[in-house]
């Protein structure tokens, strides 16, 4: 059998025998950031802010940038509110119009009325994965290597503790988890380079979206305050003294905001 356009880009790393021309295509068609792969991480440990045990990974089948978003329950409602938080940075950051999501074939989103309503209004398909086409799903290792890279940053907080009060490290697996995945975003992507022979990372094949600073996993850090944030009303509330004028406040930095 001859190979198609990306398996030969993908020898010798990938077999003929890889081939599948329902997939394929798909790597071809599609302009980086325009399709995702996504898969859902369950959670043993509800986060602190916000009581999260769920995790949906979204990851870019060309350029391997990786969304996460932390997520209540499976249901659609949630799945809708995630996925028009990806859709918007999307075209916010990278001005990027979201096409087509490749759900994992065992996926818990249902085919239900909002749905199909979403896919309508947004002009993007879902196309699950085939059983026999598993090995594809990027989102699944993806989220094996963010799952380990959280655990293991999460020992930076052993024994930390914030205004008095000793921090418990489960309970922000999912700030752990986007430092994680931040941190693949700005490093070199190994398929774009076998596939279009660059190093490139992730955040600048995409185009000249803002790259966040990203300090060590709860590194000691001190924030300024702007005028805005140092009122005398503030700081009765927080310290108790309205006469101390506070310029900046000690943190541990967990993740960037954006």
């Amino acid at each position: 059998m001859t190979p198609c356009e990306v398996c030969a880009l993908n020898r010798p790393m990938l077999s003929v025998r890889h081939h599948n021309p329902d997939w394929h295509p798909n790597q071809l068609k599609y302009e980086p950031g325009e399709a995702l792969q996504l898969d859902v991480l369950h959670s043993t440990v509800l986060s602190r802010f916000g009581k999260f045990r769920y995790h949906l990974v979204c990851v870019r089948i060309i350029s391997g940038f990786v969304f996460d978003r932390p997520l209540l329950s499976t249901g659609t409602d949630d799945f809708i509110v995630a996925i028009n938080s990806i859709k918007t940075q999307l075209k916010l950051e990278f001005n990027i119009t979201l096409k087509l999501l490749i759900p994992d074939s065992a996926s818990s989103f249902k085919e239900v009325d909002r749905l199909t309503r979403w896919k309508i209004e947004n002009n993007c398909r879902i196309s699950p994965f085939a059983p026999y086409l598993h090995e594809y799903n990027k989102a699944e290792n993806y989220i094996r290597l963010l799952r380990n890279g959280a655990v293991t940053r999460l020992h930076a907080l052993k024994g930390a503790s914030v205004g008095g009060k000793q921090l418990v490290p489960e309970e922000y697996f999912p700030d752990a988890f986007r430092h994680t995945g931040e941190t693949l975003n700005q490093g070199a992507s190994a398929f774009f380079a076998r596939t279009h022979g660059r190093w490139m990372p992730p955040r600048q094949i995409l185009g000249l979206g803002e790259t966040p600073v990203l300090h060590p996993f709860g590194a000691h850090v001190t924030i300024g305050l702007s005028k805005g944030m140092n009122n005398s009303e503030r700081e009765v509330n927080a310290l108790g003294n309205s006469k101390t004028q506070l310029k900046s406040i000690a943190g541990l930095f967990l993740c960037s905001a954006t």
